[in-house]
């Protein structure tokens, strides 16, 4: 196995299961998870693992659903990951399809999930269990499916926890189920939410002399942000840091009378060799925020999971990369040759995925 792959074994297998794939696929797109409402579509999965035949399959206590094919004492395994929820659907009226129909059309599975992130699930699902269907018990390591919970609102979170506390093993490798058009990705910048907040004194309107307006102490430092972006360190593999101010907000007591505080939020992305020490820094450094004294600070997440589970963490989601020459991506591109008797692209995503746990 370490040598060839059965591509002629594995071909044969998808095209024998590929129209159940594709209507896993359709259930799974049909049914709504936003982040922490996901538990109709982890039972959806949890049924699909054991009609496969999976060894073990099961929900966490945080509300992943994981599926083991292979042996429990493996001395090696590897993790598929694929996040579950999806951001809204917005106005359906803007949709081609309805976002919720798992329409098929010109080729293509239309609707919320199906690039993101649910096709993975389907394929990763059917993946681990074609494998056991060739190898059977002489496959030489665990294969652990997950379907993670809440990655679009915090990268990483419910993945960590699925191998910290629900996987009773040692995960060897990951294969993140992210989009990326059939290429291999081997990293991506990180990235910090910031929240800059200047404080002020209300006052009527008719009397601004008499407050001190928060926004205006805000304007400066704007503008400094804005001016910071063009100045970030750049990697030749992962591009250039960026910083972005995404929402900006105040606190007055009506739209007569003077902002008494003020909160920018920032999303800074970080390339190699930028961490959120060095972020703060940089925004600290404004003279903007040191004459307002401006409190800046990282971002908190805190929320239920659909299991009723508390979950906390600092908005901070490292860079990672993998080196080109490792032997995972160099076994992904003999494998992608193989199957596909062309040479793979290799690359990296523009965003944050769930490797901000497993590499980051």
């Amino acid at each position: 196995m370490n040598e060839s792959l059965p591509v002629q074994d594995i071909k044969k297998l998808v095209r024998e299961y590929e129209e159940n794939i594709v209507h896993f696929l359709q259930d799974l797109v049909r049914i709504p998870s936003p982040s922490c409402k996901e538990k109709a579509v982890a039972e959806r999965i949890l049924k699909e693992m054991e009609s496969l035949g999976y060894d073990n399959a099961w929900i966490d206590e945080i509300g992943n659903v994981i599926g083991r094919v292979g042996s429990a004492d493996a001395e090696r395994n590897l993790l598929y990951d694929g996040h579950i929820d999806t951001v809204g659907i917005g106005d359906t009226k803007l949709w081609r399809f309805h976002p919720l129909a798992g329409e098929i059309a010109d080729g293509q599975l239309w609707g919320r999930g199906s690039a993101d992130n649910k096709n993975a699930v389907a394929v990763q699902v059917y993946g681990a269990f074609i494998s056991k269907k060739i190898w059977g018990d002489s496959l030489p390591f665990g294969i652990y499916t997950v379907g993670s919970i809440m990655e679009e609102d915090c990268d990483g979170l419910a993945l960590e926890y699925a191998i910290k506390e629900s996987i009773p093993v040692t995960i060897n490798a990951v294969i993140l189920g992210e989009p990326t058009n059939c290429r291999i990705y081997r990293g991506h910048r990180g990235r910090v939410e910031i929240c800059i907040e200047t404080k002020g004194r209300s006052a009527h309107a008719s009397n601004p002399e008499l407050g001190d307006n928060a926004v205006y102490k805000m304007a400066d430092i704007i503008k400094a942000v804005e001016e910071l972006d063009q100045h970030l360190a750049s990697d030749p593999f992962l591009g250039k840091g960026t910083i972005a101010l995404t929402k900006i907000e105040c606190d007055t007591d009506s739209l007569n009378c003077v902002p008494y505080g003020c909160r920018i939020y920032l999303d800074r992305r970080l390339t190699k060799g930028e961490d959120k020490e060095l972020a703060l820094a940089q925004i600290n450094t404004i003279a903007g925020v040191k004459d307002t004294k401006a409190e800046v600070r990282i971002l908190q997440y805190e929320a239920m999971s659909w299991t009723g589970k508390k979950l906390s963490a600092e908005k901070y989601f490292p860079t990672w990369t993998l080196p080109e020459d490792h032997s995972l991506v160099q076994g992904s591109a003999m494998a992608f040759r193989l199957l596909f008797n062309q040479e793979p692209v290799i690359d990296k995503w523009r965003f944050s995925t769930n490797g901000v746990a497993t590499m980051g």
